[in-house]
């Protein structure tokens, strides 16, 4: 079984509201349990777990051991941050597909004003 990914769910923070925020939660497995969220496999899932986390809340963790304080609870999640990987090879693949579009039926452009509506579109972001 897949995990899920954590960076797109929402959780529910009506349990947590309910605690005292000045005891520190034992570790990262009773978060887990008192938000209802599955306790993930691994690191990274970890890490992504806590990224999705800090939009709905502020923790820091206590030096010296497992234990984590959750400093504040957000009225509103903050939104999600969008990748900076995600278009990185976007305008190269653009125009590939746009030369190789041209070599086969022939046409060749000579300014960006003759691409068609949604290559314009791409490349301009």
């Amino acid at each position: 079984m897949k995990p899920r990914q954590a960076t797109q769910k929402e959780i529910n923070l009506t349990d947590l509201r309910l605690c005292d925020l000045s005891i520190p939660v034992p570790n990262h497995r009773a978060i887990c349990r008192l938000l209802g969220e599955p306790f993930p496999n691994g690191n990274r899932q970890k890490m992504l777990q806590e990224k999705n986390w800090a939009r709905f809340f502020e923790s820091e963790k206590v030096e010296g051991s497992n234990k984590i304080i959750i400093t504040e609870i957000y009225q509103k999640a903050k939104p999600i941050e969008p990748s900076k990987y995600k278009n990185i090879y976007l305008e190269d693949l653009v125009l590939i597909l746009v030369t190789h579009c041209a070599c086969r039926q022939r046409f060749y452009c000579t300014d960006s004003a003759s691409l068609p509506s949604w290559v314009a579109y791409m490349l301009d972001g």
